[in-house]
């Protein structure tokens, strides 16, 4: 399946490849804390962060990656503008919420627009009786002289 080598990320030696062997098609993961475990699932959730630099991962196949780890769990459902211990669903809340709450500015900008269209109309409504009414006068003069 494939080889990973980290090299100077972490506690791993940076003068040498340290090299994990993945040729199962599944692979578990543990060991005590501080032993690099957050480091290999930390390069296959986010190869291409900075940290990992040196490191690489060699297949002899296309392989998709499926991590739960801290970083999946910070980035999916921790929402750092709440309460602690209140979360959210995915990493587009964010995104969709903004969108919600845009969205809510532009009902009350219409909301708005349509109070003064209706100010607008009721003018002109009140114009037009006005008008009609002195049409009406003026025929009304016109008839009886």
């Amino acid at each position: 399946m494939g080889i990973l080598k980290l090299k100077g990320v972490k506690s791993y030696s940076s003068e040498k490849d340290i090299e994990f062997d993945f040729s199962k098609a599944v692979t578990l993961i543990y060991g005590q804390n501080g032993s690099g475990k957050s480091t290999i699932s930390g390069y296959f959730y986010r190869p291409e962060d900075i940290d990992y630099k040196d490191c690489r991962f060699e297949a002899d196949a296309d392989l998709k990656f499926i991590v739960f780890n801290q970083d999946y769990i910070d980035a999916t459902f921790n929402n750092k503008t709440l309460q602690p211990g209140i979360f959210t669903l995915s990493q587009d809340n964010g995104k969709i919420q903004d969108e919600i709450n845009n969205n809510k500015d532009k009902i009350k900008e219409y909301g708005n627009e349509i109070k003064k269209l209706n100010e607008n109309v009721e003018d002109n409504q009140e114009m037009q009786n006005v008008s009609s009414m002195i049409v009406r006068r003026k025929c009304l003069t016109a008839l009886l002289h």
